[in-house]
């Protein structure tokens, strides 16, 4: 039995087509690394000042450097 209100019967994830070819090409490895280069230099010296992150530092920071005792 169908329900009227769903799209369709069993979700198969196409939604009533199969998905488009993708129309960019994978990135090469050179590609990747300057990707990524260039997101961690513009998170560098990037901090959240918001009143969760500053309880989430006061709570984690800074890490613990001895072991817990058992």
């Amino acid at each position: 039995m169908s329900d009227p209100r769903l799209a369709e019967d069993v979700p198969t994830g196409a939604f009533g087509g199969p998905r488009p070819e993708p129309r960019v090409e994978p990135w090469t490895k050179a590609e990747q690394a300057r990707h990524r280069a260039d997101l961690n230099a513009a998170l560098r010296g990037w901090r959240d000042e918001s009143e969760s992150a500053r309880r989430d530092r006061e709570r984690h920071w800074p890490p613990r450097t001895a072991p817990r005792a058992a």
